[in-house]
Formats: C-alpha cells, sequence, structure tokens
C-alpha cells in the first residue's frame, strides 16, 4: 500500500497509541485533507493494537460522505477505495465517486457495477473505452436491477462500434 510520507508520524509502529487514537477519530493534531485523513483510518484498522484498530473502524464508518466523495477525486491507493465503498456502501455519492476514479480495483467495480445505484450505468457510459478495457464492467451491470435494459443496450451499442483511435479496414 502507498502511503505518503507526511502520514507515517501518525500511522507507523512507532506511533504513540494515543496520537493514533486522536487520528482514528479524525481528530489529528493537525487536520489533513481528506485523501490522508481517509488513508490513515483505512491503514489504522490494520493496527496490531485492538484497541487503535477498532477505533478507526469506527472513525471511517462515521467519516463523514461528502469527506469520502472529496478524498475519491484523488487518485489513492486501491484499498483505501475497497474499505472507504465498503464503509459507505449505502452512500451512493461515494459509490459513484469510486466508479469514476481510475484507481479502484475491479473487484470493487465489480460490486459497484452489480450493486450500484442507476447513475452509476452513466459513470460507465461516460467512460465506455474503460468498459470496452473490463468486459467485466457489462457483465456485472446486467446483472444490477437498478440498471434499465435501454441503458444495457446502449452501452453495449457503443462497445460494438469501431473503438476511437481505430481505422476500420479499407479505410485511409
Amino acid at each position: 500500500m502507498k502511503v505518503k510520507q507526511s502520514l507515517l508520524k501518525y500511522i507507523s509502529p512507532d506511533t504513540p497509541e494515543e496520537l493514533k487514537l486522536r487520528v482514528a477519530k479524525a481528530a489529528p493534531p493537525e487536520p489533513l485533507p481528506p485523501e490522508d485523513q481517509l488513508t490513515a483510518l483505512v491503514v489504522l484498522t490494520f493496527d496490531k493494537n485492538a484497541l487503535v484498530a477498532g477505533a478507526a473502524k469506527k472513525g471511517l464508518a462515521e467519516y463523514p460522505a461528502e469527506s469520502v466523495v472529496e478524498a475519491l477525486e484523488k487518485k489513492l491507493d486501491p484499498l483505501v477505495i475497497k474499505r472507504a465503498v465498503s464503509a459507505h456502501s449505502d452512500k451512493d455519492a461515494v459509490l459513484l465517486m469510486a466508479a469514476a476514479n481510475p484507481t479502484t480495483d475491479e473487484e470493487t467495480l465489480k460490486k459497484i457495477a452489480a450493486t450500484g445505484p442507476e447513475e452509476v450505468s452513466a459513470v460507465f457510459l461516460d467512460d465506455i473505452e474503460r468498459v470496452r478495457a473490463r468486459p467485466f464492467i457489462l457483465d456485472s451491470l446486467k446483472q444490477n436491477p437498478y440498471v434499465p435494459k435501454p441503458l444495457i443496450d446502449e452501452i453495449e451499442s457503443l462497445l460494438s462500434a469501431q473503438p476511437s483511435g481505430t481505422k476500420k479496414e479499407g479505410a485511409e
């Protein structure tokens, strides 16, 4: 997992428990940008100290969805995105931003495509080349009861069209 050097003072094994607990409660000594706070919370959920790990899990679940959405506008480690989606799976805005984030892993994309709100199909419709490169997205969207058949048909139509940047045979 990639972590900024500046976060190590809050999350390393040598960090005092009191400081880790403050970060786990989203109250570090100095404010952290949402992407750093979210990363710190996820890392601390794996802390060997059960008290810290428990506080971080609670902090992640209670971290405001608006801040999670803001963090998802940045490139994050795929594990951070996966844990954020897991903790905020009932928040459509979080699911949509995670679907749009280029660093979201395949397993999380499958889950979002298969269970997310109808609007998730629009995210993939806007990035048809991503769907073309990852056919499992369309397969998952087809399983989603919230995505209407006409949207699936539109995505399939776009996928069957000539990919952008390629020439048809015989074209000059």
